[in-house]
C-alpha cells in the first residue's frame, strides 16, 4: 500500500499546507483521544509512518493508518499538478490518476492499483481539501526570443489560503465522486 511510504516521503517534502492539515487533524485530538489504543500518528512520536499500527484515531473516528498517508500525498501532488496545468478540475483528476499509478507505493516501476477504493477516496479527500484551501495566480511575461521575435511565458503560482477542514471531515458525496472518481469509471 502507498500510505506508509508516502507518509515518510511527505514529511520530508511538504510545506506549510500539508503540515497544517496534519496539525489540524492531529492537534485537535488532544490528550485522551487515543482511547482505543490506536497509533497517535504524530511525527514526534513515530518517525516511521504508522509504525506498524493498522488504525489511527482522529477526532474520535478510526481510520486505516495507511490511508491517512494519502492526504499529504494528495495535497502535494495537487499543488504540483495545479502549477503544471493551471486548472483546478484537471489538477484533481491528475492527482487521483497519480495516486492510482503509484498504487503500490513505488516511485519507479510502479504497478497501477485502481481497485484500492479506500486509498483512492482518501486521495480524493486530500485533493478536494487542497483545491478548497489553495488559490493560484497566473503571471504572463512577454520576453524577447531574439531576431525580433517575442514569446509569452506563463508562470502559475500556488498559494495556501486556509478556509476549512470540511473536505477532510465529511464523506465524499455523489457530485465530486461522479466528477473525479476516475477509478470507478469504465
Amino acid at each position: 500500500m502507498r500510505g506508509r511510504k508516502d507518509a515518510r516521503r511527505s514529511r520530508r517534502r511538504f510545506g506549510s499546507s500539508s503540515e497544517a492539515i496534519l496539525e489540524s487533524l492531529l492537534g485537535s485530538a488532544g490528550p485522551g483521544a487515543n482511547t482505543w489504543g490506536f497509533h497517535p500518528l504524530h511525527r514526534s512520536i513515530a518517525k516511521d509512518g504508522a509504525d506498524g499500527f493498522l488504525l489511527v484515531s482522529l477526532e474520535g473516528y478510526p481510520y486505516w493508518a495507511d490511508a491517512i498517508g494519502q492526504i499529504p500525498f494528495a495535497v502535494d501532488t495537487y499543488k504540483s499538478k495545479l502549477e503544471e496545468m493551471g486548472d483546478k478540475d484537471k489538477a484533481i483528476i491528475q492527482t487521483i490518476k497519480t495516486g492510482i499509478k503509484h498504487g503500490d507505493g513505488s516511485i519507479f516501476f510502479t504497478t497501477k492499483d485502481p481497485t484500492n477504493n479506500y486509498d483512492n477516496f482518501m486521495v480524493l479527500r486530500g485533493a478536494l481539501w487542497a483545491a478548497n484551501n489553495h488559490r493560484f495566480t497566473k503571471t504572463e511575461t512577454e520576453v524577447s526570443a531574439g531576431y525580433g521575435e517575442r514569446v509569452t511565458l506563463t508562470k502559475i503560482s500556488v498559494h495556501y489560503q486556509f478556509r476549512d477542514m470540511n473536505d477532510l471531515k465529511k464523506p465524499i458525496t455523489h457530485l465530486p465522486l461522479s466528477k473525479y472518481g476516475v477509478w470507478r469509471k469504465k
